[in-house]
């Protein structure tokens, strides 16, 4: 038996400091499949506690070149919870996560909506995915933002949606629940710690930054009031 061997917390260590070895985007694929099931989990929280929810189409489809396309229409938000104070200007941000994209485009927003807590939008945005990976190993991580001319844009809530649900079917509607922040799971935080270090990498540097958005804490009492 290993010095490793002799106790799970041992075992853990021994697993986070193989991560090390992995190149960048092997981590980021590991995160994801390591996050399947807190994602499961934090959409079964999202739906007993949402603060608002956003419906896309998306569709996936490979023209014969090698590489794999994306297609997704944002079509509304809806039931917003969100302090009325001043002018609310929703907005969602679509980013597709996963390998290799770095010489691709990774984010779309849709224009401004003011005053209304359901915004129709109905913007379609195409993103590829190249021909590297398997479609499996990307999502989307979409996050409803309030827009603010002087400071940086709050968070209202956040969504994830991974692509395997698309593979089968091709195209799917989803009228998703948006969480105040990511449930993330041990190994995910240990992941995460690891490319925090590597943050020189523009994917990697937005990956991090992604996953670690959350809403502000006092926006919850001002918005139950």
């Amino acid at each position: 038996m290993s010095f490793f061997d002799k106790s799970p917390e041992l075992g853990r260590l021994r697993s986070a400091l193989e991560l090390y070895r992995y190149s960048s985007d092997t981590l980021i694929v590991t995160f994801m499949k390591t996050e399947k099931n807190a994602a499961k989990c934090q959409e079964r929280v999202a739906h007993v506690q949402p603060v608002g929810y956003v419906t896309l189409q998306v569709s996936l489809f490979s023209p014969g070149d090698g590489e794999n396309r994306l297609t997704v229409k944002v079509v509304s938000a809806s039931d917003l919870r969100w302090p009325m104070k001043g002018v609310f200007r929703p907005y969602v941000e679509v980013n597709v996560l996963g390998p290799y994209l770095s010489a691709q485009r990774r984010r779309h927003s849709t224009n401004l909506r003011s005053g209304t807590t359901s915004p129709t939008y109905n913007e379609t945005f195409h993103f590829n995915l190249g021909g590297l990976a398997e479609p499996e190993q990307y999502e989307l991580h979409v996050i409803v933002k309030d827009y603010c001319f002087a400071r940086s844009d709050r968070v209202v809530g956040i969504a994830v949606l991974q692509l395997d649900q698309v593979v089968d079917l091709g195209s799917l509607w989803r009228h998703l629940p948006l969480s105040r922040c990511l449930h993330i799971s041990e190994m995910g935080r240990a992941i995460l710690g690891i490319l925090y270090g590597r943050s020189q990498d523009e994917v990697v540097r937005e990956f991090v930054q992604i996953k670690s958005t959350r809403r502000e804490v006092e926006l919850e009492t001002q918005s139950s009031r």
